[in-house]
Parts: C-alpha cells; sequence; structure tokens
C-alpha cells in the first residue's frame, strides 16, 4: 500500500487507488488482511504479447520505458522497503515486507552501500543453501555457485553507483502486472500496474536490467 501511494504521489504511472486496508477478524489467533482497491481496466499484457504485431509490441515498450524512468527518479539515500512515517517517506528493512515462511531470507537492516548489500544478500543465500535446501537435490551447485557469485561482488562494485542515491523497483515488472487495452489510435496503452507487494529500492546495477518478458531466458519457458 505504501509502495502505491509513493509512485501515485511522485510519478503519472497509472496504478490502483487504495480505498480502504486492514486487518479483520481473530480466528484461532489468526486474523485476516484485507485491501479494497480500484478496478483498472484492461487486461494483462501477458494474454496479448506473444501474438502482438512488431508496431504494438514497439508501442507497449516505449510506455514501459517511460514507467522505468519515472520510477528511477525515485530515489532514497538507503536500499529497503519505503514506508510513510507522518508526513515523510523512509526506508525500512527487507524484512518489513517478507512473506511467510522466506523471512528468515530477508535481509533485518537497511543499507547504503551497494557492496554492504550485495554481500549481505549474497551471504544470506548461501545460509539458505544449508539451513533450508540442505540435501535436496536442487540445491547440488547452489552453495557453491553462490560463494562463487559473491567473491564477484567486489569487482563489480563501484562507490560511484551510490552517489545519485537508490532507485525504487517494481517487485515484479512482468508482463502479467502490466494493464492494457486499445487506445483510440488503435495502438495498445499501458492502463495500470499492478501488484507493488515487493517493491523496494536497490542499488543502480540491480535496477538497470531489462523486464523478464523480453528476455530469452528459460525462467520464461
Amino acid at each position: 500500500v505504501a509502495a502505491m501511494d509513493l509512485v501515485l504521489e511522485k510519478t503519472s504511472i497509472p496504478v490502483p487507488k487504495v480505498y480502504k486496508h486492514g486487518v479483520v477478524g481473530t480466528t484461532q489467533g489468526r486474523s485476516s488482511p484485507f485491501m479494497i482497491m480500484e478496478k483498472l481496466s484492461g487486461v494483462p499484457l501477458s494474454y496479448l504479447w506473444d501474438e502482438m504485431e512488431d508496431e504494438h509490441r514497439d508501442s507497449i515498450l516505449e510506455q514501459v520505458v517511460d514507467v522505468m524512468l519515472e520510477l528511477f527518479t525515485i530515489r532514497f539515500d538507503a536500499i529497503g522497503v519505503p514506508a510513510k512515517e507522518g508526513d515523510e517517506w523512509v526506508i525500512l528493512p527487507e524484512s518489513t515486507i517478507a512473506e511467510p515462511g522466506v523471512s528468515n531470507r530477508s535481509l533485518s537492516k537497511v543499507f547504503t552501500s551497494t557492496l554492504d548489500y550485495w554481500t549481505a544478500l549474497s551471504t544470506k543465500n548461501m545460509e539458505d543453501s544449508v539451513d533450508r535446501r540442505f540435501g535436496s537435490r536442487y540445491n547440488e551447485d547452489s552453495y557453491g555457485m553462490r560463494w562463487l557469485l559473491r567473491s564477484f561482488i567486489p569487482g563489480l562494485y563501484a562507490h560511484a553507483d551510490d552517489s545519485g542515491g537508490f532507485p525504487l523497483e517494481h517487485g515484479d515488472f512482468h508482463s502479467q502486472n502490466i494493464l492494457v487495452h486499445a487506445g483510440n489510435d488503435g495502438l495498445p496503452r499501458i492502463t495500470g500496474l499492478i501488484d507493488w507487494s515487493n517493491t523496494k529500492t536497490v542499488p543502480f546495477l540491480t535496477f538497470a536490467i531489462f523486464p523478464l518478458f523480453i528476455v530469452d531466458h528459460p525462467f520464461n519457458e
């Protein structure tokens, strides 16, 4: 909710307004969170992307660039998740928004250095290989690969990357979360961006990647 409020306040990106949210009821010690928000027009881009004409894809990608550039203008001096305290926006640790069952893999502090953040994140991933996946057939090369990746970090890091602050990144900037419909000129228009649940500020090099739905990667098969 805070992420959507921040984007609505700082950009022209179409985001659903949240009318009410909270927690209701308690059954056997458990409560039920709820959120009532605006219904935006359009259908998920994932329904249309594979069959789109090139002209329509070009139009959508130009709008995707505009969205990314607007998010890039929202900068904070720390890496973490946005929250509002009074009239001020602040950054809290990633563990603040951790989903149930993965809080042990979320970082419990904010960072003002990309080097420190990447190192802490890589260390967490290595610990996850041991604590959560030890003995799993899916973990055959995981620890060694994650150790190797952590060893690369000092060579990838440049202090200058931290000088302009840390931009806001949508946590799942994928085609199923981009709503589109046909505009008056027949070209598709982005009408909404949804699923802001894992939004956080990130290092510049983490932000500057292509959206997954236009990347040829086995993850998308």
